[in-house]
C-alpha cells in the first residue's frame, strides 16, 4: 500500500508524524506528505527520515494525487479542513484514514454531510476509517478489570487531558470517550447532557441509553500542555490509568492491583485499516461508528455552546 499524509507535522496536538511512522512499521510505503507551505511540508518530510521514511513534500492536493498516486491518504490536518479533503480524496478514488473528529461537528447539516460522504465512498467501493484508537485497548482493559460481556454497564468514567482549552476541548477529546462507549455498549443516544466548567477543565455528564440500559457517564476534560497526557477510563467503578514509560514509550494500564503492558492502540488502529483495505477484515471504526458518534458529539458541542 502506498500512503500519503496530509498534516504530517507536530504543530499543536497533531499526531500525523506518529501515524506515518505506524503505517511504515506495518509495511506501507509512506510516499508523500502535504503541508500548508513548502517550508512546513519539507520540515514534515524531514522529520519522517528518523523512521527511515523518504517522502516527497507537497503543498497542494492535486499535485500530490497526480504525482504520488497513493492508494490511501491519511487526513491529520485541523478538523475544519477534513470535509473538503474527504470529498476530494473520494472523488480521486483513494481510501481514507481520518483523524478525529471526523468532520467539524458544528456543521448545521452534519447528518446530511455524513450521509453524502459515505454514499460517495460506497459508490466508489472505498473505505473510510476514523482514528479513534482507544476502543482497540478494550481487550487490555478487560484483562485488568474483567470481561464486559454479561455485565450490565451502568456507569462509565473517562478522564482526558487535551491540549486545547475551554469549549475546544469538546471536539478534540470527546470523540475518544464516545468511541469507548460505542465500542463497549453498542449504538446509543444521549439523555440529559450537561457541561460545566471553564477554560482549564470541563465536566460533561449524560446518560448513554442503549437497549434497555442507561449508562451514567462522566467525562472530565482537563487542559494539559505537556506529554504524555493523563488518561483514565472504566466502567462500573473499575478504572484503569494509562502510564507511559518515557524512556521507551512502553504503555501500561494500571488498575485493580494490576499493571498490564498494552500494545499501542494507534498501531492497532493503523493495522486494522491496512488489513481492511486488503480485504482481510472489517473496520472497527467504520461508517456506523463514525456517523453515530459524530451525531452524539454535535449534541454535546451544542450543549456546551448553550451553557458556557
Amino acid at each position: 500500500m502506498k500512503v500519503a499524509i496530509i498534516g504530517a507535522g507536530k504543530n499543536r496536538s497533531g499526531i500525523g508524524e506518529y501515524i506515518a511512522r505506524e503505517f511504515s512499521r506495518c509495511g506501507a510505503a509512506v510516499a508523500a506528505v502535504m503541508g500548508t507551505s513548502a517550508a512546513t511540508a519539507r520540515k514534515a518530510a524531514g522529520a519522517l527520515q528518523r523512521y527511515g521514511i523518504s517522502a516527497a513534500a507537497y503543498t497542494d492536493i492535486d499535485s500530490l494525487l497526480a504525482q504520488a498516486r497513493p492508494d490511501a491518504v491519511v487526513i491529520a490536518s485541523p478538523a475544519a479542513t477534513h470535509q473538503e479533503y474527504l470529498q476530494r480524496l473520494l472523488a480521486a478514488g483513494v481510501h481514507v484514514f481520518c483523524e478525529k473528529p471526523f468532520i467539524w461537528p458544528a456543521l448545521d447539516d452534519l447528518q446530511g454531510q455524513l450521509e453524502r460522504i459515505f454514499r460517495q465512498a460506497g459508490d466508489r467501493q472505498l473505505l473510510i476509517a476514523m482514528n479513534s484508537q482507544w476502543p482497540f485497548a478494550l481487550p487490555a482493559y478487560e484483562e485488568a478489570c474483567g470481561p464486559l460481556a454479561g455485565q450490565t454497564i451502568s456507569a462509565c468514567y473517562v478522564r482526558l487531558s487535551p491540549q486545547a482549552r475551554g469549549s475546544q476541548m469538546i471536539p478534540e477529546a470527546m470523540p475518544h470517550a464516545l468511541s469507548i462507549l460505542y465500542a463497549a455498549c453498542g449504538p446509543g443516544e444521549l439523555a440529559e447532557p450537561a457541561v460545566d466548567g471553564g477554560d482549564e477543565e470541563l465536566t460533561v455528564t449524560f446518560g448513554y441509553r442503549f437497549g434497555s440500559t442507561t449508562c451514567r457517564t462522566v467525562v472530565r476534560l482537563t487542559h494539559q500542555a505537556e506529554q504524555p497526557r493523563s488518561f483514565e477510563f472504566g466502567f462500573n467503578e473499575k478504572i484503569v490509568t494509562r502510564v507511559v514509560e518515557p524512556s521507551c514509550y512502553d504503555i501500561y494500564f494500571t488498575g485493580q492491583g494490576k499493571k498490564i503492558k498494552i500494545v499501542d492502540p494507534l498501531a492497532l488502529s493503523v493495522r486494522n485499516f491496512i488489513r481492511a483495505v486488503a480485504g482481510q477484515g472489517e473496520l472497527l471504526i467504520g461508517r456506523d461508528h463514525i456517523a453515530d458518534t459524530m451525531i452524539l458529539l454535535k449534541a454535546i458541542g451544542d450543549c456546551c455552546q448553550r451553557t458556557l
